[in-house]
């Protein structure tokens, strides 16, 4: 393989994805590569672009390190939404976080006919690389004040509010129990996987 195939075989897989850039002395910052410049320089030039940072273009040959990691499966809070990060399976061609291999999906669209609510943009990708939890308490203040429609309250485990009437426990895509509006737990079969992932 002549470099220019392995510069366009990197530009096909890599064009699009979320990744993540640590310069030296400095933590990793978010950027998404938009594309690969094979300009007149010796080496091809990458071109990053970071809403916190802006443009960044770095040689080929940087100093810099880029990690293409894809985060693990786990609910994120997107707005007043809680949704399921997942990598799909068929789609392992494409690298690093991207919308051809992964999704945000509504843990209720294996049971109504809904889109993938979750967009992808700097905030949800980073909020996958860190996923925040609340407690069975501040996810009921949130669903019962703050009208939301579900929240994560794990990796695997999330509260929604089903049609508005029930209040369900979902451990990723299915239902495994319900709770009260004073947060008491109805789910006999899951009682110790709850105990272990929720507060």
């Amino acid at each position: 393989m002549n470099p220019n195939q392995i510069f366009e075989d990197f530009d096909r897989k890599y064009q699009g994805s979320f990744v993540q850039v640590e310069f030296k002395d400095k933590p990793a910052e978010l950027f998404q590569l938009q594309r690969i410049n094979h300009g007149n320089t010796k080496f091809p030039q990458l071109i990053l672009v970071s809403d916190t940072v802006g443009n960044v273009v770095l040689n080929y040959n940087t100093q810099a390190r880029i990690f293409f990691k894809v985060p693990q499966t786990t609910y994120v809070q997107s707005g007043k939404d809680a949704l399921l990060f997942t990598r799909r399976a068929e789609r392992q061609w494409k690298r690093g976080v991207h919308a051809n291999n992964c999704m945000f999906t509504n843990p209720l669209a294996h049971f109504y006919p809904l889109d993938r609510v979750g967009t992808f943009d700097f905030t949800t990708i980073r909020e996958a690389f860190n996923p925040k939890y609340r407690t069975l308490y501040e996810a009921l203040t949130l669903i019962q004040k703050e009208n939301y429609n579900s929240v994560a309250l794990s990796r695997n485990i999330a509260l929604i509010n089903w049609k508005k009437t029930k209040l369900v426990l979902f451990y990723r895509f299915a239902p495994i129990g319900s709770v009260t509006a004073d947060g008491v737990i109805d789910s006999p079969n899951f009682e110790r996987e709850i105990a272990n992932e929720i507060k």
